[in-house]
Formats: structure tokens, C-alpha cells, sequence
């Protein structure tokens, strides 16, 4: 949901890391002011009285300021709204505290239900992606196992003959994975069908020939 939003003050602290990352999240810079370095402080860090500054220039003239170092870590202000995914800014730094300030008045409704529909597509294409290399299915009906969507991005193809163990691995090791497995009744090692995903196809496409021996052979298809 995109929401107006500004920074709570009380101990809104940041590593200089996390903010940077945090106004490239808002593609801005957001209101700060560095911590000093407090040995005294269990955290190592506190905030600054208006007494002590971080210029040295300035703790030479003025004799009321006292010269402090700073430290990595940053608080934010609460100095203006800003506009925000809320759900994906609690999701990137769940520990930063915030208040709503209500939404914008330019989304409707009807728009805001889009965006939550497309969010919620978004996170299940995320998800049946990430299964696709782990899910087989299994054909209740015709009794026979049905790969996933990986099979999709095989783009160059080989057929192995009586190959062994050996040098079926040699194989996997440049890419190829199974596709199919093909006994033979007149030979002790069996046939493969392999599939691989390269990144440049040629104009003539060669589908290589692998024989039980290791030797490869190319033929243009």
C-alpha cells in the first residue's frame, strides 16, 4: 500500500550503511544528523548535545563548544512526509519506526486494488519460480512424470550411446542435464536424450553426438 509516511525521533537510529541504503529506497536524502562515539555508552554511540560539535574549526573559536568524534551511526528527524510502499518499506528495514500519515488523495481506491492484486501476482510468480527446479509433478491420469517449466530454456540438444556412468558425468559437468533415458535390448549401457541452456545460439544449430567411448561428434541439423 502507498502511503504518506514520516520518521519517528525517538532513538531512530541507523549504521551509516542501512541509511544510505534508505535514501536510495526513497531516492532522496532524508533528515540526519550524525551520533558521536561515547565509550561510556554500552552501544558506543549517543546523541550530541548542541555543546559539542564535530568541527574542529569551530571548538577553536568558540570555547563553549567541546570537539567530539563522530560515529557510524546516524538518527533520523522527523522533518517531512514521505511517500512509501509501506508493506515493502517494513520488509527492507523492519527495524526503522515510522508513522502514517494517510494516503495520497491522487490514489484511489480502485488503484490501490490493482497494485495490491499485481503485488500479490508478483510474489506468486516469485514463488512458483523458486519451485521450479525442485517440483516434479506426476500425471495421476496417464501415469507418467511431467517436468516443470525448467525444460523451457533448454535451447541446445545431444544424444549419448551406450554411455557409461563416467562419462555420463563428464557431461552434467559442462551443463547438459537428462532428458530422457533410452535402454537398449542389444547393448549393456543405455542411450540419453541431454539438454542444455547456452547463452549464444549459432545460425547452424549442431546437435552433438556423444558416443560410449566419450568421444563427442557434431551433426548440423
Amino acid at each position: 500500500m502507498i502511503a504518506r509516511i514520516s520518521f519517528s525521533t525517538s532513538k531512530n537510529y541507523l549504521h551509516k550503511n542501512d541509511f544510505e541504503r534508505l535514501c536510495n529506497f526513497f531516492g532522496e536524502t532524508i533528515e540526519h544528523e550524525y551520533l558521536k562515539k561515547d565509550i561510556e555508552n554500552k552501544q558506543g554511540y549517543s546523541e550530541k548535545p548542541w555543546k559539542e560539535t564535530f568541527n574542529p574549526d569551530l571548538s577553536e573559536k568558540e570555547s563553549d563548544y567541546t570537539l567530539v568524534q563522530k560515529s557510524d551511526f546516524i538518527k533520523l528527524y522527523d522533518s517531512g512526509d514521505y511517500l512509501a510502499d509501506v508493506s515493502l518499506l517494513m520488509k527492507e528495514f523492519p527495524n526503522v519506526q515510522f508513522s502514517m500519515k494517510g494516503i495520497p488523495k491522487s490514489v484511489s481506491n480502485s488503484e490501490l486494488d490493482v497494485m495490491n492484486m499485481m503485488q500479490e501476482m508478483a510474489e506468486k510468480i516469485e514463488e512458483a519460480t523458486s519451485r521450479f527446479d525442485k517440483q516434479v509433478e506426476f500425471n495421476q491420469r496417464c501415469e507418467v512424470h511431467v517436468p516443470n517449466l525448467g525444460l523451457l530454456n533448454v535451447n541446445n540438444l545431444a544424444y549419448a550411446t551406450d554411455y557409461c556412468t563416467e562419462s555420463l558425468q563428464e557431461r552434467l559437468q559442462e551443463g547438459y542435464r537428462i532428458l530422457a533415458v533410452c535402454p537398449q535390448p542389444d547393448q549393456r549401457r543405455p542411450d540419453y536424450i541431454l539438454g542444455r541452456t547456452v547463452g549464444d545460439i549459432e545460425s547452424v544449430v549442431r546437435v552433438n553426438h556423444f558416443y560410449g567411448d566419450g568421444t563427442e561428434k557434431g551433426r548440423s541439423v
